[in-house]
């Protein structure tokens, strides 16, 4: 074989990986993994509250 046909054979195989690497990613959303964590995105929420809290017990 030349290596026109070892090259067609390669970006099958590189285009055959690919779908299953994207197919294995997208179920491995739909099962539940978290998006995002929740750690500093809560914090901050809960660090604006008990700061607007304090503000409004002082006035």
């Amino acid at each position: 074989m030349s290596w026109v046909y070892w090259g067609i054979v390669v970006g099958l195989v590189a285009m055959v990986a690919t779908f299953f690497v994207s197919i294995g990613l997208l179920y491995s959303n739909v099962k539940g993994a978290p998006k995002a964590p929740s750690g500093k995105i809560d914090e901050r929420r809960e660090a604006v509250t008990h700061a607007s809290a304090g503000h409004r017990r002082a006035a």
